[in-house]
């Protein structure tokens, strides 16, 4: 599982970063975005990189992003982060 997620969002924007687990190579990760009181499906990323940017978000909204390692078609459990946009603050 991914470590050490960190969280910036503004109003309209989240970055995201984390850290590759110990001991594990030639990971990639998916990263799923919901937001709160929407049925909507979840924006679903596939990255190699271990930061990624999301915009087009609504100002005001609470979202929750998770993000796994895969690796040879197996998905590790997610750590996952809550954020609120347009609190202009870090979430650790």
């Amino acid at each position: 599982m991914p470590e050490n997620l960190t969280v910036e969002s503004n109003s309209s924007r989240v970055s995201l970063k984390w850290t590759k687990p110990e001991g594990i190579d030639q990971v990639s990760y998916l990263l799923e975005l919901f937001c709160e009181g929407q049925v909507e499906q979840p924006r679903s990323i596939h990255t190699d990189l271990l930061l990624y940017s999301i915009s087009d978000l609504q100002h005001g909204h609470k979202y929750t992003v998770q993000v796994s390692t895969l690796k040879n078609e197996r998905q590790s459990k997610p750590t996952s982060k809550s954020f609120t946009t347009g609190d202009r603050k870090s979430v650790v």
